[in-house]
């Protein structure tokens, strides 16, 4: 049996048939123009349903199209055919976003669906057979999935046993030396005793839980024949016409060892400078990014790349001094897997600081690994009552979805039970350091970009540009606990009964703000600091 429900939005008359999800990128090739009378006998007749529009729309014609016929999902698309069919961004976000989440809601979801599309809006029929209703609780795409099926191609692969490229490259006036090369292999592929904490291959294992197993492979050194001035003209563009002359010299490299899913694209090559770091001048700074039309060869591409300077691993702040310190290193070859920076460029701390992404310190948050198909959430939604282990060690945690309805991709809470063990230890007397225990509770917006234009501008939120609407944000828990952890807010929460208010950044009726009540129930810890956690609607 399959249940329809029928919703008309928008001055042509969109139509949306229950769950709505947003897609894009439709390719109407030639099709014949239909009437909407005509449309609605056809999609009663191809999908052996029956409903009526409410509202007629303002207009005569439709083009017909069957994308997608590969069980178990149908898309059929109606295009208006007076009209672009392009949306702006803004119309998108703003008018449209109580309607509509992400493509992924049906890209991955397995029952069947159905989409219809007119004038400056997408609709979209869903319709779920019974047999389907029990369907997975974690939906099982991940960055990597969804870069491939998106771009063609993707950056390095979040779960495997894999090699990576570095390649050292220095200037006629600022040479390396062994010792230094040494130096870069230790922060690279050393021991946690020899770097005094981590290095970038241990650091991704131990966080990864050992389903991520690098390692570095060293290049020779490229000696530019030019100085650093030289490119420091350039700016910012003086680190890819490095990168292409390097790549321009015929090394003595086989690129293609580190194409390791066959996309023709080199997974990552990291470059890093002899010069020293200085964010004020470019550019000589640290960044990830995708050059997918720099050739290598005629088959092969380059993908992602990393630019970050030798002197990153001199670095001493706070009470944490490692023999090397990798935390830069480990950082950006978290945007090697595709992660987002966590941190904004007004001086706030929607993390509180503590996330690697964030500050470049202590472990991956749960976010984080869930999108790197490392961990998947204990449970979920109300009415759960789940005994958390430390987070650091277990990888335990809930999800509160918005809806109640999960996807990794949507909108949701995170509850975690925070120790500082683990990768956080060696963070416990830095500046952003917590060295207390308690439960985090974050917010997570990982809705996806109606257009996503690159592998780094996916979301529909971020935190780096200062949105007020962050991908991922701290609970404030001030006006519930009195705990002093030196910033500028509380983000640990301790044993007890709260009730709190979680809002939502997707709108509800009536496309206004919607807020969820919630009480959270936190036993005391028991004696491996574990805790039970009850939630539930209030």
């Amino acid at each position: 049996m399959k249940k329809i429900f029928l919703f008309i939005f928008g001055s042509l008359g969109l139509l949306i048939l229950s769950s709505c999800s947003f897609f894009y990128n439709l390719v109407i090739k030639n099709p014949p123009s239909w009437t909407f009378s005509e449309i609605v006998s056809k999609i009663n007749q191809d999908l052996d349903i029956s409903f009526e529009s409410a509202i007629q729309p303002e207009t005569s014609k439709f083009y017909y199209n069957s994308f997608y016929e590969q069980e178990p999902k149908k898309i059929v698309s109606f295009q208006y055919s007076d009209q672009s069919g392009s949306i702006s961004q803004t119309y998108q976000q703003n008018l449209l976003g109580s309607y509509f989440t992400n493509y992924a809601d049906w890209l991955y979801d397995p029952q069947e669906t159905y989409a219809v599309y007119i004038d400056l809006a997408y609709g979209v029929v869903y319709i779920r057979d019974e047999k389907n209703l029990d369907y997975l609780k974690v939906d099982n795409s991940n960055l990597n999935s969804f870069h491939l099926q998106q771009f063609g191609f993707t950056g390095l692969p979040n779960v495997g046993k894999y090699d990576v490229l570095v390649v050292p490259i220095d200037f006629s006036n600022v040479r390396y030396n062994e010792i230094q090369l040494d130096d870069l292999n230790l922060v690279f592929n050393g021991s946690s005793a020899q770097t005094g904490w981590e290095s970038v291959a241990s650091y991704y294992y131990k966080s990864s839980s050992g389903q991520l197993d690098l390692t570095f492979d060293f290049a020779e050194v490229y000696h530019s024949a030019n100085p650093t001035y030289h490119y420091q003209m350039m700016g910012q563009r003086g680190a890819n016409q490095v990168i292409n002359e390097y790549l321009g010299s015929s090394p003595n490299v086989d690129f293609s060892a580190y194409d390791h899913n066959d996309d023709n694209y080199v997974d990552s090559i990291i470059f890093v400078y002899s010069n020293a770091q200085n964010y004020d001048i470019k550019p000589w700074w640290a960044w990830c990014e995708v050059l997918k039309d720099t050739k290598i060869n005629n088959n092969l591409n380059v993908g992602f790349i990393q630019w970050i300077s030798y002197n990153f691993i001199n670095l001493k702040y706070g009470g944490f001094h490692p023999n090397v310190n990798a935390e830069t290193y480990i950082h950006e070859t978290g945007h090697l897997l595709g992660l987002l920076d966590y941190y904004t460029n007004n001086n706030t701390e929607p993390t509180g600081g503590l996330d690697m992404m964030a500050r470049n310190i202590g472990d991956h948050t749960a976010v984080s690994k869930m999108l790197l198909n490392w961990i998947s959430p204990k449970d979920y939604g109300m009415g759960v009552s789940v005994n958390l282990r430390d987070y650091a060690l277990s990888g335990d945690f809930l999800i509160i979805p918005y809806n109640n309805d999960f996807k990794v991709f949507g909108e949701y809470y995170i509850l975690l039970n925070y120790q500082p063990t683990g990768l956080y230890e060696g963070a416990k007397n830095s500046h952003f350091g917590y060295n207390g225990q308690g439960v985090m509770l974050y917010h997570i917006d990982a809705r996806l970009a109606f257009n996503p234009y690159n592998q780094f501008r996916i979301f529909l939120n971020n935190n780096v540009d200062g949105f007020k609407k962050k991908f991922i944000e701290l609970v404030d828990f001030s006006a519930y606990n009195t705990i002093n952890l030196g910033i500028s807010y509380d983000v640990l929460l301790q044993p007890g009964s709260w009730q709190i208010n979680l809002p939502w950044n997707t709108l509800g009726d009536n496309n206004q703000p919607s807020n969820t009540q919630i009480s959270l129930n936190l036993s005391p810890f028991n004696g491996d600091q574990s805790l039970n956690v009850t939630i539930a609607y209030i």
